[in-house]
């Protein structure tokens, strides 16, 4: 068997060989030249073979026909080593920000993330641009100026939008000694205009604040081209805070929700961590929405490399969505395109795939400390660089948010003008 059959798109012909292959360039060449610019791309292992396809061909090696579009190898690549300079070894630096080297050894936050202020250099840098991207399109660039039967990529702007109930309800669904608690502690701070709300709702007479389904069905219809709405499943925990499935109202929410969205599990704090926390916290949800749970992204995007993935992977799961800053806006990967995950401890491309986001508002309002206008203004910046280079935003909002209730107030109109602004 000659051909590996990379990428995406259908009846595009173009082939690459490898003079010396390497499974981390065979990844990178079918990600960024073949997935990424959406269309076939077939490695052809025979030298002969490849010296007589008639379309386009890439050579990655010293040597190569001089009708082919030749790709210098890689110094750092299989070195693990991370480039000096990026422009002079994009394959490298891609490979470094895509499998997440450039965070090992970080110093950790408290709850036990990289600490992306640490960053130094050319790394720094790339959190502020799509720069595997724009190193792409550089290359794809380079190769159809050179020839001009490269099929033409199919690559365009899309926007997704993702919800994580970390909630469920403001006040339903409590324990009565919970609720009986927040009551007395509403009355003791002077809060009545909350006492009085919290009763409301309880008598069924006002709706729970964090009730925003049909908002955000309202905001994403018009404006995303896909939603994902991921729901916490865990047991009560210090930082696990969701209403239980067992409560019939958020059953019925959960279901409900599937109907509409893409459905995520949001793995509970302590899920990177406990062995078979996760696989519990997706089997209770996969019950009761009755299908299988395809997507994930860590609560507080807490994970382990590779401990976590390989979970996932193993689970079942397909899409990963934790990589992005929890303080900041920005690309923790250098990129804005969905990718395949490569396990570098076992050196393989894996079944699962990351969907990085730019954009969150808890990240907005808390670690850049930005108000609501302020905030808008700072994800559409966000949304338009990723525009220029044809990629995918995503951005991931909070019932609390979505709101404006309590200390969000105001809040509330950033998802739509966000949602509207940033539309394809």
């Amino acid at each position: 068997m000659h051909r590996r059959y990379l990428g995406a798109g259908p009846d595009m012909h173009a082939v690459f060989h490898m003079e010396r292959p390497s499974p981390r360039a065979r990844y990178l060449i079918g990600h960024l030249l073949g997935g990424m610019m959406g269309r076939e791309l077939v490695e052809e292992t025979d030298r002969q073979r490849f010296d007589a396809h008639q379309g386009p061909r890439l050579y990655y090696g010293e040597g190569g026909p001089a009708d082919a579009f030749v790709l210098t190898p890689s110094p750092t690549l299989d070195t693990g080593l991370p480039p000096l300079d990026p422009q002079v070894d994009p394959l490298g630096a891609a490979f470094h920000l895509l499998t997440l080297a450039h965070e090992t050894g970080l110093p950790e936050d408290e709850h036990g993330r990289p600490d992306h202020e640490q960053l130094q250099g050319w790394t720094l840098a790339a959190m502020e641009r799509p720069v595997v991207d724009e190193w792409a399109l550089a290359l794809d660039d380079a190769w159809s100026r050179q020839d001009h039967r490269l099929p033409p990529r199919r690559r365009s702007y899309t926007q997704v939008v993702t919800l994580d109930l970390d909630n469920g309800f403001k006040y339903l669904g409590r324990p009565w000694w919970r609720t009986l608690g927040s009551a007395a502690r509403d009355v003791l701070q002077g809060r009545l205009r909350e006492l009085g709300e919290r009763g409301a709702v309880l008598m069924g007479r006002a709706k729970d604040p964090y009730v925003i389904d049909e908002l955000f069905e309202q905001v994403t219809s018009r404006y995303a081209d896909r939603t994902v709405v991921n729901l916490l499943v865990a047991e009560r925990g210090r930082h696990d805070h969701a209403v239980p499935l067992a409560f019939p109202p958020m059953a019925e929410r959960a279901r409900a929700l599937s109907h509409r969205h893409a459905i995520g599990l949001h793995p509970s704090y302590a899920s990177s961590e406990v062995s078979g926390a996760t696989a519990r916290e997706k089997s209770r949800l996969e019950a009761v929405i009755g299908s299988s749970v395809k997507v994930s992204r860590q609560h507080f995007l807490r994970f382990k490399v590779p401990g976590t993935f390989v979970e996932l992977e193993g689970l079942g799961i397909r899409e990963e969505h934790s990589l992005g800053f929890s303080r900041r806006t920005g690309f923790r990967c250098g990129t804005c395109t969905p990718f395949p995950w490569y396990d570098r401890k076992n050196e393989r491309r894996t079944e699962l795939e990351c969907w990085p986001f730019q954009v969150m508002d808890s990240a907005l309002a808390y670690g850049m400390r930005l108000g609501p206008v302020a905030a808008i203004e700072e994800a559409l910046r966000l949304a338009g660089a990723v525009r220029q280079v044809g990629g995918t935003f995503v951005s991931v909002w909070h019932e609390r948010f979505i709101s404006g209730h309590g200390h969000e107030a105001g809040w509330e109109v950033v998802l739509p003008r966000v949602a509207e602004g940033a539309a394809p």
